[in-house]
């Protein structure tokens, strides 16, 4: 039986979580996982006139689904393609424009999920 590449890429599901403007509004999420035992991957916000948008990529999707909308919080699930790479110049160019036009990759968002002793990128295509 052929081994997965564990470099090959994945599909991970990503959430959107809508935050007001407030101090303490991240760290409630984070405190909220983190004592219902989910793992934060990877995490990035964005902010804009009346809120902010956490994109986080977690240890169990539906629990934090779920744990968001109790809390009454707007909370939107995508999927994003994750591709581990080196750590060297050009690695990243490499991906997102293979050598083959139709196989490249049109992102709205990248960021790098924070993952013991690995190079990635989350891709939201």
């Amino acid at each position: 039986m052929k081994k997965a590449d564990p470099l090959a890429p994945r599909i991970f599901q990503q959430l959107a979580v809508f935050l007001e403007h407030k101090p303490g509004a991240l760290a409630a999420v984070c405190d909220a996982l983190a004592i219902a035992q989910i793992n934060i991957f990877g995490l990035t916000v964005s902010d804009t006139t009346d809120h902010a948008v956490v994109r986080m990529v977690v240890s169990n999707t539906d629990r934090a689904m779920t744990l968001f909308e109790s809390y009454g919080t707007l909370v939107v699930e995508s999927d994003v393609l994750m591709i581990q790479n080196d750590n060297k110049p050009g690695s990243l160019s490499r991906i997102a424009m293979p050598s083959r036009p139709k196989r490249s990759i049109s992102t709205t968002a990248t960021w790098p999920p924070c993952l013991p002793r690995k190079r990635a990128f989350l891709f939201s295509v």
